[in-house]
């Protein structure tokens, strides 16, 4: 799947008009001064014999490209170690992922070393920088001399940044064109295929929900089957606590309730993380306590919902972590929520009122290129349609516009088409001598369901 900034590149290459570009790394020295680092050493009866000058270059890559080179820096070595050692300053969001080090003197340009950069904003890094043996090294046998490298530092920066502003359209306007394209594509080919669900509360019939779905097909309390029903069906005159059997959804403008009757018998589990979890864990601790949890089922924590499939008690450990509870078969980032890392001790509370159905797109906003776009895969090409059309009405090319745009609603038809030949309905059909209107006829042979 692709990321966010993905498909605002895409489009600004089809513009074109290209964002910002992030800035090369700083390169300083022991006194945090931008100059030469005079730092490491040669011996010319050592293996590690390199040149007494050496010329290197610093660059860093974040998910889109490269940056521009910093320096080149002429480096003296005055000891027995080829090693230099750099301070690399911080950029800006999107962090930098990788800083690349480059010998830019003779013998020619090559990549020296590369790491993963792990700095947060503002703050700056020592790199440990290993000078290898080049290739007219003196003293040195052949078969332990490192051949010149093909393809130096990059000619020009690359290293896009899609949350800032275009010549033409600015990162505000690209992702309100995102956000239009994502919801004429849910029009047209369907919501995305989902779950969700509430915690329930004894005695409560009405749950607020937060995940943005416009229809529901299945639902369960407590594991067990609900039927969906149209509001008018339920009762709504006294309290009657027990195992909730039907359920109804309302979306009043912006407020998405459902009401369940029975009103439920008992309140969900509640408890705490015994411990960190990373963005991608597929399991995470509980204390002893959340043994009131279903073992299969699903639980938010903080703001992400997650499904599990099993629920295995630990033992032994000091307390408060002996008997600790562990949920695996754990599945991130469900209903519209984003998988993220957790701390020990968040909240995490039981969703005992699952329900599934089709939900509304995300929407995004400045800052979240690095997410990962969450929509099937067809649907991509079709979005970049939509927000090109969208941009060619903005040059008043009403002409271009109309034929995106309907180029764009036949793709989103043809996909819409195929997933309703996925999709399996079942169809009530009677046997002959009994009453099939009465849908609550299911004894046996009264009738059977065909699937189609």
């Amino acid at each position: 799947m692709s990321l966010v900034g993905d498909i605002i590149l895409d489009l600004r290459a089809r513009i074109p008009d290209a964002p910002s570009v992030l800035n090369p790394p700083n390169m300083m020295g022991p006194s945090g001064v931008l100059g030469s680092l005079p730092v490491g050493g040669y011996d010319p009866t050592q293996p590690g014999f390199v040149e007494k000058t050496q010329q290197i270059a610093v660059t860093a890559t974040n998910t889109f490209g490269e940056t521009t080179l910093t320096g080149p820096f002429t480096v003296s070595l005055t000891g027995n170690q080829n090693v230099i050692f750099a301070a690399v300053g911080a950029s800006p969001p999107p962090l930098y992922e990788n800083i690349n080090i480059y010998q830019t003197g003779s013998p020619g340009s090559i990549m020296l070393d590369q790491w993963i950069y792990p700095l947060p904003i503002g703050t700056t890094g020592t790199y440990q920088i290993t000078i290898p043996p080049g290739p007219n090294s003196p003293g040195i046998p052949a078969a332990n001399l490192i051949p010149n490298h093909t393809g130096g530092p990059p000619a020009r920066a690359t290293a896009f940044n899609p949350d800032t502003d275009g010549n033409f359209i600015g990162a505000y306007t690209m992702y309100r064109l995102l956000n239009r394209a994502l919801a004429a594509m849910v029009k047209i080919a369907g919501g995305i295929i989902d779950v969700t669900g509430v915690q329930s509360n004894i005695n409560q019939s009405m749950y607020r929900l937060a995940s943005p779905f416009y229809q529901f097909i299945n639902a369960w309390f407590d594991g067990y089957p609900m039927d969906i029903v149209p509001r008018n069906f339920m009762y709504l005159r006294n309290s009657a606590a027990g195992f909730s059997g039907i359920l109804s959804y309302e979306q009043d403008g912006p407020q998405s309730v459902i009401q369940v009757w029975p009103q439920s018998n008992r309140t969900g589990g509640s408890n705490q993380l015994a411990g960190n979890i990373l963005a991608d864990t597929n399991f995470f601790f509980l204390f002893s306590g959340a043994s009131n949890f279903l073992s299969i089922g699903l639980a938010q924590i903080d703001n992400e919902i997650v499904g599990y499939s099993s629920v295995t008690q630990v033992p032994g450990g000091v307390p408060p972590f002996n008997n600790l509870l562990r949920f695996g078969g754990v599945i991130r980032g469900l209903g519209g929520t984003d998988a993220v890392a957790h701390s020990a001790n968040a909240p995490v509370t039981e969703l005992n009122i699952r329900m599934s159905g089709y939900r509304m797109a995300k929407t995004y906003g400045v800052g979240n290129a690095l997410q990962t776009l969450m929509v099937p895969q067809a649907w991509e090409e079709p979005l970049a349609l939509h927000m090109l059309s969208q941009v060619r009405s903005m040059e008043q090319d009403e002409a271009a516009s109309k034929e995106l745009l309907a180029q764009f609603v036949a793709d989103a038809e043809k996909i819409a088409k195929g997933s309703r030949l996925g999709r399996m309905k079942p169809r009530q059909i009677p046997i002959w001598g009994q009453n099939a209107s009465d849908a609550r006829n299911v004894n046996g042979i009264g009738f059977g369901w065909l699937i189609n």
